[in-house]
């Protein structure tokens, strides 16, 4: 499982065998939130990993429609490193007529290897993104977010696994906080911990993540992480998470989280996630 985590609670660890896999995620939770997505990846090669994920998420707030998002992830497993690419687009969507556009890329470095006794693993990402709205005169505006993200993970006898993960914002144009109802999911710029879509500018995000093989085969674990994020224009917050991925026969597993999410000055807000995957040969 030498899959950076962050990758590993994002995108399926599929075995050397599986040649393409499904997988349906649906996140549900308070003030009717509904984020939901299916994806196809497929491995045309033994480092190579491609795949198209569609999906779309609304609530009961500023978004009582679905605000889709279309993404093309990708991983390169070299050698000594992974690097991988994400674009990303949400078409012209919702009263406000939001969309977005842009991708992340990232590379993997291996900073030490002890073998059967772990690894460490440092990751570098950079992300941009472009995005188009209303505001409530209906007047259009046009705001750019950029990120910079470094993590690195700590793996014990690849049993036990580590994350340490922060992030760096910068943005163009009006503060997204300040609009009605921007489409832009900034977790697509940056991973934030966070289960339901954050459409409000972040400044930064810091976290920790850990997750744990069980046994007897060590195919499922347990996992679970804590998220500070900062916004441009909006209370800071706190998001912990907790799950279990499951692996239910030799080519499917299921996911099942919980996301406790917490704006400064306001009450907590309660997300629960449920993911299955099917593999090919």
């Amino acid at each position: 499982m030498k899959v950076l985590l962050s990758l590993l609670l994002l995108l399926p660890a599929a075995g050397p065998a599986s040649a393409w896999w499904l997988d349906a995620d649906h996140t549900f939770g308070d003030r009717g939130l509904e984020k939901t997505s299916a994806s196809f990846f497929l491995k045309p090669a033994a480092r190579w990993v491609t795949g198209l994920n569609a999906g779309y998420y609304k609530d009961d707030g500023a978004y009582p429609e679905k605000i889709w998002a279309l993404r093309l992830p990708a991983m390169l497993n070299l050698k000594k490193g992974l690097i991988t690419l994400k674009p990303f687009f949400y078409p012209e969507r919702g009263a406000y007529d939001s969309s977005a556009w842009g991708a992340k890329a990232g590379l993997m470095l291996p900073v030490t290897d002890e073998g059967p006794d772990g690894y460490t693993h440092l990751s570098l990402s950079a992300a941009g993104s472009r995005q188009k709205t209303l505001d409530l005169a209906g007047d259009g505006k046009n705001l750019s977010a950029y990120a910079l993200e470094a993590q690195i993970e700590k793996n014990y006898f690849d049993q036990f696994f580590f994350l340490a993960h922060a992030s760096g914002f910068l943005a163009d144009g009006p503060a997204a906080a300040s609009l009605p109802a921007p489409s832009l999911d900034h977790s697509d710029l940056a991973f934030l911990g966070a289960f339901a879509h954050i459409t409000a500018g972040p400044e930064w995000a810091a976290g920790m993540q850990f997750a744990r093989n069980m046994e007897p085969d060590y195919d499922s674990h347990v996992y679970a992480g804590f998220s500070r994020i900062s916004f441009r224009s909006a209370p800071q917050a706190s998001s912990a998470i907790f799950g279990m991925r499951l692996k239910l026969w030799e080519t499917s597993s299921i996911d099942l989280g919980y996301n406790l999410y917490k704006p400064d000055g306001s009450g907590s807000r309660n997300r629960y996630k449920l993911l299955y995957q099917v593999f090919f040969q």
